[in-house]
């Protein structure tokens, strides 16, 4: 942990040199779990799960139509699942327990955003880079896969986005919708045994408004 909070510190102390805007943005989370039980085609926690995430970050290094873009924020992710109760005698009472597995991470980035101003003061782009995810905490429904070991406490992949901007003298407002491509899994482990093979993944998207200032 103390080594992620150092790479941060001097990435973003590096960065502020050329810094040219400064901004926040918050927003939903969209995520589900892959989450399937073993030896079976059965998936569960794989109904739409919505949470926040609030960045801070940078963009900087402004040449042409494309500039870099640095942030680190909060970020939850999970799934959802809901199951019919049933009375004493088997039948279904129309009550529904719902449960919802859920993560939270500090998240930290770097992208090249690519823009395409269609006026002056209107500015669409896309943007692409990679990511790291450091993991806060968890809910019970992770808690055996935590004390065995196996619950990754670093994830990481890419972020591909796009959205756009509208530019109002110095200050800057738009919104931005992005996609969490991961190259490593919530949990896995190896078959032994008393237990087979497996792993939970997610999907995440996050949706989200941004406020910055041009200096």
């Amino acid at each position: 942990m103390r080594k992620l909070y150092l790479i941060v510190i001097c990435l973003f102390a590096l960065n502020s040199i050329n810094a040219q805007v400064i901004k926040l943005q918050a927003g939903t989370t969209l995520s589900k779990l892959d989450w399937k039980i073993p030896g079976t085609n059965t998936m569960i926690y794989d109904q739409v799960f919505m949470g926040y995430s609030a960045f801070f970050g940078i963009d900087y290094l402004f040449k042409g139509n494309y500039n870099f873009s640095t942030n680190i924020g909060y970020l939850e992710k999970g799934g959802k699942a809901e199951w019919k109760l049933l009375d004493a005698e088997g039948k279904f009472t129309g009550e529904t327990f719902k449960e919802k597995p859920q993560l939270d991470y500090i998240s930290v980035n770097t992208t090249i955003d690519f823009n395409y101003p269609l006026s002056e003061h209107f500015l669409p782009f896309i943007s692409a880079g990679p990511r790291v995810d450091y993991l806060l905490n968890h809910t019970g429904e992770f808690d055996y896969y935590y004390n065995n070991d196996e619950l990754n406490s670093i994830a990481y992949g890419l972020l591909f986005g796009g959205g756009f901007k509208i530019s109002i003298k110095k200050v800057l407002i738009g919104l931005k919708a992005d996609y969490y491509l991961n190259f490593s899994k919530i949990a896995e482990w190896p078959e032994s045994i008393n237990r087979l093979k497996g792993e939970i993944t997610d999907e995440t998207f996050t949706i989200s408004l941004a406020l910055g200032y041009r200096f």
